[in-house]
């Protein structure tokens, strides 16, 4: 399913619940990145997803086999250098789900546990029990005989982009200028019921494949 197909689907549903939505170009192209990124945060289980105080959510990474399968075309494995004690981070990184410092596992402190462990003679870092903190751009590592480590992270999805062009005076879909949504078939029906749903159309995923079927059914 293009972003095309996309659009022509909430424009026909719309149509279908007596509603005339009217999408500028713009508009849509909008609605596909943020709710693209709002469907990776979703399934991703951050914060904006927690509910009653409480710090958890009802999806997470590595939690459910089927979320972990969901975001696995993200996952990215790579070899990180580090220059005297820091790392650069990749312009695509999001969220990382492990770091090993050979067969030994790199433990992702948080400031506040960095200075305890790091001035202490019993707890303090060595190549058995490496450690590591983020800064915005880069990774510290201690200690600093640790001179590269493999790390798996989530890269974000690719910015999907909508673009139209002029045929013979008619405006018609752009491939070539556009970037599809970067989620399986099923994923694409979740974040089109999500712009419904921003629209003001409540409709499930299930009833968007029936919709798309009975399209395919009269261009057929």
């Amino acid at each position: 399913m293009t972003n095309q197909d996309i659009l022509d689907l909430i424009v026909y549903i719309s149509r279908v619940n007596d509603k005339q939505i009217v999408l500028p170009d713009y508009q849509f192209d909008l609605l596909l990145k943020r709710h693209s990124l709002q469907k990776f945060k979703k399934e991703l289980g951050l914060k904006d997803d927690f509910f009653r105080g409480q710090p958890t959510t009802r999806s997470a990474y590595e939690v459910s086999q089927r979320v972990t399968d969901t975001l696995r075309r993200f996952k990215v494995s790579a070899t990180l250098s580090i220059s005297g004690t820091l790392a650069t981070i990749p312009a695509d990184y999001f969220y990382v789900t492990g770091i090993n410092y050979g067969n030994k596992p790199v433990d992702i402190l948080t400031d506040n546990q960095w200075g305890p462990r790091t001035n202490n003679s019993i707890t303090a870092p060595d190549a058995d029990f490496p450690i590591c903190r983020f800064f915005s751009s880069e990774i510290q590592f201690l200690p600093a005989s640790v001179t590269s480590v493999s790390w798996t992270y989530l890269s974000e999805p690719t910015t999907p982009v909508y673009a139209t062009k002029l045929e013979n005076g008619i405006k018609v879909y752009d491939s070539a200028s556009s970037t599809e949504l970067d989620w399986d078939e099923t994923e694409k029906q979740d974040i089109l019921s999500m712009i419904l749903l921003e629209l003001g159309i409540v409709s499930d995923p299930a009833s968007v494949a029936q919709y798309s079927q009975m399209i395919n059914q009269r261009s057929s």
